[in-house]
């Protein structure tokens, strides 16, 4: 009787550690996968970024052309070149109303 015994409660405590294990490994599948999930997101953003600097690493190379640094110093900050007359065009509200 005690022989049946025994062995009752080793397969109880074996079928306890085999819950436990199994459960054990289930979690960490489950956090593996999230895991890779965030490294794909930051893939992704990290490529978003990498080509941010390319844009911008190409435009630093077309602004220290001088003709693009006068385009944007006209666009950006209305200047002129020496002997150029800028010219001004203001419409008055009456002239809309017509």
């Amino acid at each position: 009787m005690t022989i049946l015994k025994n062995k009752k409660i080793v397969l109880l405590l074996l079928v306890v550690l085999l819950l436990f294990f199994g459960l054990t490994y289930l979690s960490q599948e489950r956090t593996i996968r999230q895991k890779e999930l965030e490294l794909l997101e930051q893939a992704e953003r990290q490529e978003a970024v990498m080509e941010a600097l390319r844009v911008l690493k190409e435009e630093v190379v077309d602004l220290e052309k001088t003709d693009a640094k006068a385009a944007l110093a006209r666009k950006k900050l209305n200047m002129i070149l020496p002997g150029e007359i800028i010219y001004i065009i203001t419409y008055d509200e009456e002239d809309y109303d017509e």
